[in-house]
């Protein structure tokens, strides 16, 4: 039996092991880091910042999951790093957005996590990592085998080919988050590489043809794995990416009896089209961003069908039309010849523009005489002119301080260009940032971390 150059995950005997004090995730520093990464097999780490409001949402579940782990294994740990306090540790491991999540297995050696925020779905990313990519399977055990997981996927070389056992295990090591790989030996000394792709549905068994290098053989892999008509989830979005090389007919529907009626619908039209086109049910529900990316609204509670050009050009089937196979057929035949128009979100009536003179204009010289004035209380935007979120807020802000200014309540709604004047005593990270001062409290400011809408800042300040 060949000796394949399967990855030995291993931890270096002279470093200590970090202990950590409490079940949940372990805060680390630019000090603790490296001595805590080298201490386990992996660690999950979660980079965020305090006053992210996706990072506040995955708290409980981050810490729950983390609990999980320390109790039930002694390999895997999950830690997290405040970017606001550990700055330097963020910018080394370029966090791109908050929560950023990276699997470290020993320093320098990291993965980053894309999958559900579910613990079953994190803890098996990181154990999965912990087992050799790729089973060697010797000659009897192959027919057991390629029926142990949904999509199997089985390499063979001739013993003396180093160069295909690397490349096999790249792949491997690359796809081991979606299906299972094996390979076996081959002795012959000159024979060619080879790779099968075993199904549990549609064609049962594929087999590799090109060039026995990594793209090659990932491409395949994803075309022939897909089902005939698939299913979309966030864990398989790679599956049916934006700009793909086909295009990609999707069916949204929120019950699992219409989606159920969508796969009959289409399936024939698939098995027609494979390979050709990608043909998918999706629940709106479960993947709201992947419908509002395809244009289907959030409020839909119908059936919508919808095709997506490799260009990602969107086109919807024209609403009240009946769902039969003929429909459909015509559709996808006046999608080819280049007959249909992209659909266009129709644009809102325009909401009447409030002006913004009842918001008080800020500068460091008038700062604490009116944000400190004892008779007030006064909610300030930090605000950039560049920014994007700062720009949405403005019809807001604006009927807020319409608001108040038309009750005659003593509160005050203020804004001030922080790129332009700084106040020492609040140094501003992130646009906008928006704190409450009240009136008895003097310079005890309250920073507003709730929903940007009208109603959540009058109650808000209501309650303060």
């Amino acid at each position: 039996m060949h000796s394949y150059a399967l990855l030995a995950l291993g931890i270096a005997a002279t470093l200590p092991r970090v202990i950590a004090t409490t079940a949940g995730p372990v805060d680390l520093t630019v000090e603790t880091f490296d001595q805590y990464i080298s201490s386990y097999d992996a660690v999950m780490v979660e980079f965020f910042a305090p006053w992210c409001a996706v990072c506040k949402e995955l708290e409980p579940l981050y810490e729950e999951t983390a609990s999980i782990v320390a109790a039930n294994s002694s390999d895997i740990r999950f830690a997290r790093v405040n970017c606001v306090e550990q700055n330097e540790l963020c910018e080394t491991y370029e966090t791109p957005m908050y929560p950023t999540l990276r699997l470290f297995q020993g320093v320098g050696r990291e993965t980053v996590y894309n999958g559900p925020r579910e613990s079953a779905e994190m803890i098996s990313f990181a154990e999965v990592r912990l087992k050799p990519a790729i089973h060697v399977l010797t000659e009897g055990e192959l027919e057991s085998f390629k029926h142990s997981n949904q999509v199997v996927v089985v390499g063979s070389w001739s013993e003396n080919d180093a160069a295909s056992n690397q490349t096999f295990t790249r792949v491997a090591e690359e796809l081991l988050d979606y299906y299972t790989f094996a390979a076996t030996s081959d002795k012959a000394k000159t024979a060619k590489p080879s790779i099968t792709l075993y199904k549990q549905y549609d064609t049962r068994e594929l087999h590799f043809d090109g060039d026995f290098d990594d793209d090659a053989i990932i491409d395949f892999i994803a075309l022939n794995s897909v089902p005939i008509v698939g299913e979309y989830s966030q864990k398989w979005s790679w599956y049916y990416p934006p700009n793909a090389s086909v295009p990609l007919v999707a069916g949204f529907a929120h019950s699992a009896a219409e989606r159920e009626t969508l796969t009959d619908l289409m399936r024939p039209l698939a098995k027609t089209n494979e390979n050709i086109m990608r043909f998918v049910t999706v629940d709106p529900a479960r993947e709201p961003i992947f419908a509002a990316r395809l244009l289907v609204p959030g409020e839909n509670k119908g059936t919508t069908l919808v095709m997506r050009d490799t260009s990602d050009r969107v086109f919807h089937l024209s609403e009240g039309e009946d769902l039969t196979p003929q429909v459909l057929s015509k559709w996808i035949e006046d999608f080819r010849q280049g007959t249909l128009t992209p659909y266009e979100v129709p644009e809102p009536a325009p909401e009447p523009e409030v002006p913004e003179e009842s918001v008080v204009i800020l500068e460091a010289a008038s700062f604490d005489s009116v944000v400190y004035d004892a008779d007030y209380d006064v909610l300030v935007e930090f605000y950039a002119p560049w920014c994007g979120h700062c720009k949405k807020l403005v019809p807001t802000y604006a009927k807020l301080a319409q608001h108040f200014a038309e009750t005659g309540e003593k509160v005050r709604i203020a804004k001030i260009d922080a790129t332009e004047h700084q106040i020492p005593e609040h140094p501003i990270k992130s646009y906008p940032t928006i704190m409450f001062f009240p009136a008895d409290t003097r310079k005890d400011a309250m920073a507003y971390e709730g929903d940007r809408s009208l109603e959540d800042f009058v109650k808000f300040i209501g309650a303060n």
